[in-house]
């Protein structure tokens, strides 16, 4: 019996000893696995680092450099007890699966120190990740009025270029669109939104001249009706849409119907100054035609306004010039339907009846006002329609309050004191229109 139960014994010792080298092995593994699974974790981080970077440059040639860039300050060779060389360390490959995606390929060898034990020298670890933009429409929306002239004009249709440049990818254009309307004292859809956009606008800023006043509201409006409206559209569903607005001065101009003799035509109405006070210089109106004419530098005496009033014909109107009740040719003004002039009630005829007493002797800043409020409005439709508004303004004295209103955001306006500014905002702004296009 007591042989017996020291035979148990020395046996229980045995088992427990092999038991003990099993556990001992199976700690190690499961340490090392927790380790094999944190190095895949931190290689699946840079991947999608890398990944992002990629379709945040899609349209750079050093594309790939800049991935594995990315993706080695995210992972470094020897992070985690990796390889620091030859084979086994991190590496990571770049290829696009389609004009709007980068996918990105990560692979090392975790370390495998205790696990050797079970014969387990190497474990391999991969990670992919791919990312894409949503297509896009933007409208570039560059004032080109007179004050632009000279080394300002030119360094904006530089900053233009660099802004288009990060859109160049062939694919991309294949899959997306962009526009561009100038403006001055009219403004005009140079390039239609369009896929295949980076010719036709580039060769556009070539052209670019200054000339003329500053018609924002029609510039924008001109841009919106270029982007379809989305606002019946499931939000999942829309394709981001912006514009970036360009301008150095204050709105100096707006377009409206006006109706002579019973006849309506859309003309500009204008001032002869710069609307940086409370006070405007009155200019009449010009045929919209004529504004539009870039060959040319339209005055403010094209176009005499006759005195406003109701529009009716001379045996029609109610209207009247002097004690004798004689009836005149007089012009209907649609923009005082919307935006009356002060003390005047909305479409109050005949109080409009020579409101040009008012209205220009006066210098009451009708135009001024009106172009300034015009452009607000439009923009405040534009933005609930979804459509993000980048405003860009260039000099000192531009009004940072009017262009901040206009912006879909703080982080949408921009300021360049000198002209010299303009290229790097531009740049800025398309790489923030890319990171915002990132899915």
């Amino acid at each position: 019996m007591h042989n017996a139960i020291g035979g148990q014994k020395g046996s229980i010792l045995v088992i427990f000893a092999l038991t003990l080298v099993v556990l001992i092995g199976f700690t190690a593994l499961g340490i090392e696995a927790g380790q094999w699974y944190l190095t895949q974790a931190e290689l699946s981080k840079a991947v999608d680092a890398a990944s992002l970077a990629g379709v945040a440059n899609l349209s750079s040639p050093k594309l790939n450099s800049i991935v594995q860039d990315i993706g080695a300050q995210n992972f470094q060779s020897g992070y985690l007890g990796t390889p620091t060389s030859g084979t086994g360390a991190v590496s990571f490959t770049v290829a696009r699966p389609s004009g709007n995606e980068v996918s990105v390929t990560g692979q090392t060898n975790a370390s495998a120190l205790l696990a050797g034990v079970l014969g387990i020298n190497n474990v391999a670890v991969k990670s992919q990740g791919t990312a894409s933009v949503n297509h896009f429409q933007i409208m570039l929306v560059l004032d080109n009025s007179g004050s632009m002239a000279g080394t300002p004009i030119s360094d904006l249709t530089k900053a233009a270029r660099t802004f288009i440049g990060y859109f160049e990818n062939t694919d991309m254009q294949a899959q997306n669109q962009m526009g561009l309307v100038t403006f001055a004292t009219a403004p005009k859809v140079v390039c239609p939104l369009a896929p295949n956009y980076y010719t036709p606008i580039l060769n556009a800023t070539y052209s670019m001249t200054a000339r003329g006043a500053t018609n924002s509201e029609d510039a924008l409006d001109q841009a919106g009706q270029q982007l379809p409206d989305q606002s019946e559209t499931d939000s999942a569903d829309r394709i981001p849409q912006f514009i970036i607005f360009f301008t150095d001065g204050h709105p100096t101009a707006f377009t409206s119907t006006f109706t002579t003799n019973g006849a309506p035509s859309t003309e500009v109405c204008l001032s002869s100054g710069n609307c940086d006070s409370d006070f405007d210089t009155p200019c009449g109106l010009l045929s919209y035609s004529s504004a539009q004419d870039n060959s040319s530098n339209p005055s403010c005496t094209e176009v005499t306004s006759p005195p406003t009033g109701d529009g009716l014909p001379v045996s029609k109107t109610v209207c009247v010039a002097g004690r004798n009740k004689t009836g005149y040719a007089n012009t209907r003004w649609g923009a005082f339907a919307s935006y009356p002039l002060p003390g005047l009630g909305r479409e109050s005829y005949p109080a409009y009846c020579k409101a040009q007493g008012s209205l220009f002797a006066g210098q009451s800043g009708y135009i001024c006002r009106t172009a300034h409020q015009m452009t607000l409005d439009i923009a405040t439709a534009l933005k609930s329609r979804s459509v993000q508004v980048y405003a860009i303004g260039l000099g000192n004295e531009i009004d940072t309050t009017f262009l901040g209103e206009l912006a879909s955001g703080s982080d949408y306006l921009f300021i360049a004191p000198d002209s010299s500014k303009l290229q790097s905002i531009f740049s800025t702004i398309a790489q923030d229109i890319q990171l915002r296009l990132v899915k």
